[in-house]
């Protein structure tokens, strides 16, 4: 092979190369919380690629992992070598199972009441009223409607010409999105795709579950709206002030150890337990 043909098929080699090594680059986005001084302290990372999601807090060990092909959720424990699985059907299933129990017990302490004198029956009455009250409250499955409102204001942030987007939870406004397309931050069309149909898989969990459980698995569904991804998040307290700032402070496209989207081999499979 002479001296020209080499280097033609060197340079077709590191085309080569360069295309495939795009097909398989991933995303990590960095998420951190801003102080009042300015400074950010990094919460988590979200690792991405098509079909796949790794989301891990600042070092506490554990790492929620979606698979999009399994449609299955984990939590997995790298500390103690366990993991938790959540599978929509078997929520559902085990949020009424819980529903049932919570109210048997309800009943079993309302027959034993039958049995007190009047004057304690009446006393306690208005406590029992106040537990089914909130018994109630936490196992409803709908909560308050959240609904989204493009203020047609941008704002720079972190580099960004972000949009921005008022939460309304009812008719309280409880938080705000900074939003950007999803390619100014590196992300495939695939990979954002991934994202949508994560947080459309966390919605359908989240809905199966009671309403005192599913605020425990945060707002995922501020995560895409309308080809954008936000880049930071403000959420407001009760007396509608800043509580909270979530921003996007690092990221890049370097390929991610599949480690991160899997379950190791040996990991003792946990049960799920709804309500504690």
């Amino acid at each position: 092979m002479n001296r020209h043909v080499r280097k033609k098929v060197a340079g077709i080699c590191l085309l080569c190369a360069a295309v495939l090594g795009q097909g398989r680059a991933d995303t990590t986005l960095v998420f951190g919380e801003v102080a009042e001084d300015g400074s950010v302290s990094l919460t988590q990372q979200m690792h991405l690629r098509e079909g796949a999601i790794a989301i891990a807090g600042d070092g506490d060990g554990r790492v929620f992992v979606y698979n999009e092909g399994k449609k299955t959720a984990y939590v997995v424990d790298h500390g103690e070598r366990k993991y938790i699985a959540f599978d929509p059907e078997k929520v559902a299933k085990m949020a009424e199972n819980f529903s049932q129990v919570q109210r048997q017990f309800l009943g079993g302490l309302e027959s034993k009441m039958a049995d007190l004198p009047a004057e304690q029956r009446e006393r306690l009455k208005q406590v029992m009223d106040q537990v089914h009250q909130f018994s109630e409250e936490q196992m409803q499955r709908k909560g308050p409607e959240v609904s989204y409102r493009d203020t047609g204001r941008t704002e720079a942030v972190g580099g960004f010409d972000a949009s921005v987007v008022e939460v309304m939870t009812g008719e309280k406004r409880t938080g705000l999105l900074y939003m950007v397309p999803y390619a100014s931050v590196g992300l495939s069309a695939g990979e954002y795709g991934t994202l949508a149909r994560f947080q459309a898989f966390i919605g359908d969990l989240a809905s199966k579950l009671p309403a005192g459980v599913r605020s425990q698995f945060g707002d995922f569904e501020m995560l895409t709206r309308s080809d954008r991804i936000p880049v930071q998040i403000v959420r407001f307290d009760e007396s509608g002030k800043p509580r909270k700032t979530e921003r996007l402070a690092a990221r890049d496209n370097k390929p991610v150890e599949d480690g991160w989207f899997t379950v190791p081999e040996g990991y003792e499979l946990q049960r799920l337990e709804i309500g504690g």
